[in-house]
């Protein structure tokens, strides 16, 4: 015979709701009432009819990600898909699944959030952060839609995890110029994204700190692969060239600056070469590349305690939390020759 929770209820001598409240991990029940529920329901071996719960407490299982790309970016590069990985491992934990939700076009987000809002189609958001809609996500707000960004941005405050990005330029910038480079230029992705301008002055504040002079000329915002390949050979036909390059852009921008590089006639490590962003294939490019590693398990883990907690209620600990970047040394800064 098939266990109900009205049985479960009885035989824990509680009511059928403060059952359903054990089951789906409500604060405020007590600590032995819970206990005593929960033995009851091993005991029992009682399933609960998950698609009646859901219709009932209106609860997916789903949380969204929101990734402002198109899936040929985002799904295919390895900044994304990382974070994809860690998230989905991490929303296991709490018995949810990851919804991804791309858009067409780049940006294009309005049909995303329509369906978010009025379909109901997931119980919370992770959104990256760089572009930024004030008007959708005051809807969110709005309508109650529990959301945390992946990174920061200033324009809207909201709960958030990053890396301290200028502290991050800061420290890689000084480990160039600790390696005796002496012309230091940067590859910036757009500058609407909140992380490139901190990047950029943290790459700006350490050549002042270390007594250099910051040239306007070495700095390269990133908008395409063309303008990249003139940018960098206009700037390698000066006299004297950059010594070594930071790609700010991070992720698999990385692998086209490299190419418009050695298109210059250049290479790594005759220019030091460093880059955000750490995987794997870069302890086996030729040579070895330098990276600034975020530490996406543990962002990832923390973007998702946070919205558990805002789910239940609850306000997180903190609005922000910031993580160390780390420097991963490889071959490709080991010093000009």
């Amino acid at each position: 015979m098939k266990i109900t929770i009205n049985e479960i209820a009885r035989l824990a001598n509680v009511s059928k709701s403060t059952v359903s409240k054990v089951l789906n991990d409500y604060p405020g029940i007590n600590q032995k009432t819970r206990e005593r529920v929960l033995r009851v329901v091993e005991e029992m071996q009682y399933e609960p009819n998950t698609i009646a719960r859901a219709l009932s407490s209106k609860r997916t299982g789903n949380i969204g990600l929101l990734i402002p790309h198109t899936p040929e970016y985002s799904v295919s590069g390895a900044y994304w898909s990382t974070f994809i990985s860690c998230i989905t491992v991490a929303l296991t934990e709490h018995d949810y699944h990851l919804l991804l939700l791309l858009p067409h076009e780049e940006g294009r987000l309005e049909s995303i959030f329509k369906a978010v809002i009025k379909r109901g189609i997931v119980d919370g958001l992770i959104i990256g952060s760089e572009f930024l809609d004030k008007y959708w996500l005051g809807e969110l707000l709005h309508h109650r839609i529990p959301f945390v960004m992946l990174g920061r941005n200033p324009e809207f405050v909201h709960y958030a995890v990053d890396i301290d990005n200028r502290k991050a330029a800061y420290e890689a910038t000084s480990h160039l110029i600790r390696r005796e480079y002496t012309r230091i230029a940067l590859v910036a992705g757009p500058e609407s994204y909140f992380y490139n301008l901190q990047r950029a002055e943290g790459y700006q504040e350490a050549l002042r700190r270390h007594g250099m002079t910051y040239h306007r000329t070495l700095y390269l915002p990133y908008e395409n692969y063309p303008l990249v390949h003139e940018r960098l050979a206009a700037l390698f036909s000066e006299s004297p060239p950059p010594d070594a390059l930071i790609v700010a852009a991070g992720g698999d921008f990385m692998l086209e600056v490299l190419q418009a590089l050695k298109e210059t006639g250049h290479h790594p490590p005759e220019v030091g070469f460093l880059t955000f962003d750490d995987y794997r294939y870069l302890d086996h490019t030729s040579p070895p590349i330098t990276a600034v590693a975020q530490p996406m398990g543990k962002m990832s883990r923390k973007a998702v305690e946070m919205l558990m907690a805002l789910l239940k209620k609850k306000e997180p600990p903190a609005k922000e939390e910031l993580f160390p970047a780390t420097l991963v040394e490889r071959e490709s800064t080991r010093g000009p020759r």
